[in-house]
């Protein structure tokens, strides 16, 4: 959720945000390991649920600067509204017929 708030800056934060969660980077034992290494080794992480993360990441609502873009275009914060609600819930909606499907198919 922390990911997907910080998302809204811009999408490339989502990736930093887990980075910090997960506090990547130098270490004082000098070892260091990949966000990839780390939610490999995090149980709560599935194939399956990093598909869906994904997924909801590509379409929920767009970053701020395009929000705001898209509001002096349309020139109406009810079309501005209407969008931001659209995008998240088509994303919900979406990232839970995959998962959905993915765990009656066996894949989660």
């Amino acid at each position: 959720s922390i990911a997907l708030l910080a998302g809204f800056a811009a999408k490339e934060v989502v990736v930093s945000t887990y980075g910090t969660l997960y506090s990547l980077g130098e270490t004082d034992s000098g070892e260091s390991t990949s966000l990839r290494e780390a939610f490999q080794k995090d149980p709560s992480w599935t194939p399956l649920k990093a598909i869906t993360f994904m997924l909801f990441c590509l379409i929920y609502i767009p970053c701020f600067v395009a929000t705001v873009v898209f509001h002096r275009e349309a020139g109406s914060w009810k079309w501005t509204g209407f969008m931001v609600f659209y995008t998240t819930a088509l994303a919900w909606i979406v990232s839970f017929v995959v998962y959905q499907g993915g765990i009656l198919l066996g894949l989660g």
